[in-house]
């Protein structure tokens, strides 16, 4: 078996205070505000196959869905079967392999953000609007942030640097919480 690379693109237009909503079980996850009112996204797999078509093949099973609406855009990892434990099958290396992820995406940063992750970290930076993230043995790195934040964490480390004035609320179970903000 040979170790493959495969790319999930996803672009929509959200307008500038549009919603971008992410739910995902592993991958690393970095969030940036980039100017305009394009979310566009790239999820990079990683993983072994025995030939092209192998991989190919399994790049169609793997593929986040995507869900764009006006004005919003939800991304998420497939679901297959119950509770999700097809991921959960995914991540630990049974029914294929293990598949290593990252996503990236470039966001509006006057945009609704909604993350909900599990066993993976996250870093987002620059955005000034409402945000909430969920996770769950995963850590959290917000930069440059602002605006209304909602954190709700298990077995996750918090850290926080505000620019502007935020509206905080952190929870955390088994985890440490650092943030600083100028109000």
């Amino acid at each position: 078996m040979a170790t493959y690379v495969r790319l999930q693109e996803v672009e929509h237009a959200i307008g500038p205070t549009g919603r971008f909503s992410l739910r995902v079980t592993s991958p690393e996850v970095e969030l940036r505000a980039a100017g305009g009112d394009t979310v566009r996204a790239t999820i990079e797999f990683t993983f072994q196959a025995d030939t092209d078509a192998d991989a190919d093949a399994r790049l169609e099973r793997l593929r986040y869905e995507v869900v764009p609406r006006a004005g919003a855009i939800d991304i998420g990892e497939p679901r297959q079967g119950s509770g999700g434990i097809a991921s959960i099958a995914q991540l630990i290396g049974i029914r294929g392999g293990r598949v290593d992820a990252r996503v990236v995406a470039e966001i509006p940063p006057g945009a609704e953000l909604s993350y909900n992750g599990v066993a993976g970290d996250v870093s987002a930076t620059g955005f000034t609007r409402s945000q909430e993230y969920h996770t769950v043995s995963g850590d959290l790195v917000l930069n440059r942030a602002a605006g209304r934040i909602r954190v709700r964490g298990v077995s996750s480390d918090v850290s926080l640097h505000a620019d502007d004035t935020v509206d905080l609320e952190i929870n955390t179970v088994s985890g440490d919480i650092a943030s600083i903000a100028p109000r």
